[in-house]
């Protein structure tokens, strides 16, 4: 939390390189996560960014944002 009411949040993970496969896929990579939110009792707006690379056989190279509302029982 950065205030009462509002914070950060955040998460990395790193693929290290695989042995093949039968097929011959291997791959190595990241994805990395951030988002940042405010709450209001109940209910949480968000908005966050996220993106993943990987390398090798099956090449990927994703960015998105997404965003939203949360509600809390």
């Amino acid at each position: 939390y950065l205030g009462k009411f509002a914070g950060l949040e955040g998460s990395y993970r790193r693929q290290f390189q695989t042995i093949p496969n039968a097929a011959g896929i291997d791959t190595t990579g990241n994805r990395w996560e951030a988002q940042g939110f405010i709450d209001f009792k109940m209910v949480r707006t968000f908005v966050g960014y996220a993106s993943q690379q990987e390398n090798g056989t099956g090449a990927l190279d994703q960015e998105s944002w997404k965003g939203g509302v949360r509600f809390f029982f």
